[in-house]
């Protein structure tokens, strides 16, 4: 066990140090017929966040990677929204200029989905972050999907309640992102699985 643990840790240190190849250029992968970003995009977007963005490779360098450093996109810009409408709004003008998006929570996913594969722009949901509605009778909370994992058992904790969900990443990992991939972890036998605990979502597309 202690030679097994000392190979994995080396290997995240490695990992740590490495800037690994962008992903289109390993797998040899074709951009899609996207709109390019322009400077005017480029502010129009960020204004509709009221400047909650971030913008240029070199400064996305932490959201372009994921976690296992293993792929890696060359996004310009991330927008925090921190409403609904934000999203929308967001998600609107992008369909107008064919732009391509990708959503990402806390990045803490093992398989490259919550990164760009080539420029496209991350809607980074982190500020999204409120707990709506805790109801202690029925055992139903309203969250939105950029809670921590951590942080909502938390003050679920305060109402004698829990998340049917515990992993190792529930210090940074998002409801969100957690419900996407239908996270299993520590209470998977006992409370099955996320997915079968969600009553509802609301989700933003191009059309709302």
């Amino acid at each position: 066990m202690l030679k097994r643990t000392s190979a994995i840790q080396s290997f995240l240190k490695c990992s740590s140090n490495l800037t690994p190849q962008y992903t289109a250029e390993k797998y040899a992968l074709k951009r899609g017929d996207y709109g390019a970003l322009t400077q005017d995009d480029q502010n129009h977007l960020i204004s509709l966040v009221n400047g909650k963005g971030i913008v240029g490779e070199k400064e996305l360098e932490g959201y372009n990677v994921d976690w296992m450093r293993i792929v890696r996109g060359k996004s310009e810009l991330l927008l925090k929204p921190e409403t609904t409408q934000q999203v929308s709004s967001i998600l609107k003008f992008c369909h107008s200029k064919n732009i391509a998006v990708v959503p990402q929570g806390g990045n803490t996913g093992l398989v490259g989905g919550s990164v760009p594969v080539f420029d496209e722009v991350i809607l980074n949901t982190s500020l999204m972050n409120k707990v709506e509605k805790i109801d202690p009778v029925s055992g139903v909370v309203v969250a939105q999907a950029g809670c921590i994992l951590d942080q909502l058992n938390s003050e679920l904790a305060e109402h004698k309640l829990m998340m049917p969900l515990d992993l190792g990443a529930k210090g940074s990992c998002q409801l969100g992102g957690n419900i996407s991939t239908n996270a299993g972890g520590l209470r998977l036998l006992r409370y099955g699985s996320l997915r079968g605990n969600v009553l509802g979502m609301e989700v933003k597309k191009v059309q709302n």
